[in-house]
């Protein structure tokens, strides 16, 4: 937790990772019980109706890049619905706030991926192919879905 400078309420999420040592990359996935990645029976969320995931990240130098997902359990017996993870593109960072959207459905509204079942809301990846300066941090806020309505 980082109370420094939060796009909203009293905190944002501070994230400090070292890429200079193998494997050369970090990641951070939220899931929805402790130690739980699909192997055994598990609690997961419904977000089929999702349309978007919307989230504000920020780098602590500016030109960090970092990128985001859901749903990358997908190869587990119980993992998430979705058999490859929905992504965005590698996300370049500024020193002040910026909203990011991850749509989940396609042009004609349909689905991009099946999240009936996601064990994985919320992921992010850096590494140092894109953070030659070995060392990256950056901070997020304001994690959420816009769900289609009634």
């Amino acid at each position: 937790r980082d109370a420094t400078r939060p796009a909203g309420g009293a905190t944002s999420v501070r994230v400090t990772a070292v890429l200079r040592l193998p494997p050369f990359w970090c990641g951070i996935a939220v899931a929805t019980a402790k130690d739980y990645w699909g192997e055994t029976r598990g609690p997961a969320i419904d977000l089929s109706r999702a349309i978007r995931l919307v989230f504000r990240a920020r780098g602590e130098q500016g030109g960090e890049m970092i990128q985001v997902k859901l749903a990358i359990a997908g190869d587990k017996p119980y993992g998430d619905s979705a058999r490859m993870p929905v992504a965005t593109g590698w996300l370049r960072l500024s020193r002040d706030w910026q909203r990011f959207e991850l749509p989940l459905r396609a042009e004609r509204g349909t689905p991009r991926s099946d999240l009936r079942r996601v064990i994985t809301p919320f992921a992010f990846v850096s590494d140092l192919a894109h953070n030659p300066a070995g060392e990256v941090t950056f901070f997020l806020d304001e994690i959420y879905f816009v769900m289609e309505r009634d």
